[in-house]
């Protein structure tokens, strides 16, 4: 799914569940749930690219296209939950995976390794346990993850974030 989505989820959660014991570790499997459901999701084409400096341009572009993303998300939860630090901080967590996904990556890459298959990693065992705990987010997020959202028609996968996204800030404004 899409940052927003997660970062809706994640407000939800909090806006439902308000004692930060329950709301914030729900609000961080709201994540892996949702991405178990087919979806499209926009593209992040930098790691496809194999010339450096190429690489490094379309990398920015898809970390604006993310920034936007998720600050369209944050601002409408924002606005909708008086800036709820609770609330907030739940929709954070609800899309951490996504933002670990990123610099797991990035780190991966500047190592000189790349994920080419789930279960793949640049780490060893004697790494610190920073990155070593990244690889095991990695894994357990590509594990959940919904393997066939390339497959997924748009006119498919794109109506599950519309519809996700749609009930999700419906809750947050009834509630």
């Amino acid at each position: 799914m899409i940052a927003a989505a997660h970062i809706l989820a994640g407000a939800a959660v909090a806006t439902a569940v308000p004692e930060p014991a329950t709301a914030l570790p729900l609000a961080l499997l709201s994540h892996y749930v949702l991405d178990a459901i087919p979806h499209r999701e926009y593209d992040v084409s930098y790691r496809r690219i194999a010339d450096t400096s190429m690489r490094r341009k379309q990398f920015f572009l898809d970390l604006l296209t993310l920034a936007v993303d998720a600050g369209a998300g944050l601002l409408i939860v924002g606005l909708l939950s008086g800036w709820s630090p609770l609330v907030l901080l739940a929709a954070v967590l609800a899309f951490s995976p996504d933002g670990l996904h990123i610099v797991d990556d990035v780190i991966a890459r500047q190592r000189g390794g790349v994920y080419a298959t789930f279960g793949q990693s640049p780490y060893k065992t004697s790494d610190p346990l920073p990155l070593r705990a990244l690889a095991l987010q990695r894994n357990v997020h590509m594990a959940v993850h919904w393997r066939g959202r390339e497959h997924v028609p748009p006119l498919i996968g794109w109506p599950t974030q519309i519809a996700a996204i749609f009930l999700l800030a419906l809750f947050l404004i009834v509630s």
